[in-house]
């Protein structure tokens, strides 16, 4: 997947982070109950044998809760953002109408809007 491509597109930015959001946040159980099971061996056979499995859980755990942290404030700044937009654009609709132009996303131009009967878009 090539992601440069892929990522030109502020949707598909949003759409990604959510997918890894969803893999990372399996990754991360994935990981507890691997490390649940370390430490239940540990006390069934001894420490020593599961002592390096343990400690690579615990770091690929810090890891990728780590990243699961970065992709989940980046999704919540996204939020928070698109609100502050609509409460603009309402705002703005209100005070002057509507707007001059309109996005077409599928490919991500501005087109103008047509004129009206008095002259105005």
């Amino acid at each position: 997947m090539d992601l440069e491509m892929d990522l030109a597109d502020p949707v598909a930015v949003i759409v990604t982070l959510q997918g890894y959001q969803s893999k990372l946040a399996g990754q991360v159980e994935t990981l507890k109950q691997d490390m649940a099971t370390c430490r239940e061996n540990q006390r069934k056979y001894g420490a020593g044998p599961w002592k390096t499995s343990l400690s690579s859980l615990q770091k690929s755990l810090a890891a990728r809760s780590n990243l699961l942290k970065e992709v989940r404030f980046q999704l919540d700044l996204v939020a928070a953002q698109v609100r502050q937009g609509r409460g603009l654009c309402n705002k703005l609709n209100k005070l002057i109408g509507p707007p001059i132009t309109t996005i077409n996303l599928s490919v991500g131009q501005q087109h103008p809007r047509p004129h009206t009967a008095d002259g105005t878009r």
